[in-house]
């Protein structure tokens, strides 16, 4: 069930999100779990709100080494289809490639 309050009403209330889960495996012979839950949608936090990062994971995330990293990371995902055979080897061979074997994906799914 989803009950969202829109427009005209203003802030009437938050939109929640109710249900039941089922296990599908279980017998049928037994009782089924009350697995009931109530998602509450909570407004986006300002960033003045967050926590701040604490300084040696800034300094790690800014650094140029970090960054030149983060950026071939980017490329190599977003063009894994493009690469050649050797190439996505090479990448193999440092331990990374964009999911499981043979079911690769880009940075679109």
């Amino acid at each position: 069930t989803f009950d969202e309050v829109w427009a005209d009403f203003g802030n009437a209330g938050s939109g929640t999100l109710s249900g039941r889960i089922l296990r599908l495996d279980r017998p049928l012979g037994l009782l089924e779990l009350d697995n009931r839950f109530v998602a509450r949608k909570r407004l986006f936090p300002e960033a003045r709100e967050r926590v701040g990062l604490n300084p040696p994971l800034l300094a790690w995330l800014i650094s140029p080494e970090h960054r030149l990293f983060h950026q071939l990371w980017h490329a190599s995902r977003d063009k894994w289809h493009k690469l050649s055979k050797d190439q996505q080897d090479a990448l193999r061979g440092i331990g990374w490639q964009p999911g499981p074997r043979g079911n690769e994906r880009d940075a679109r799914g």
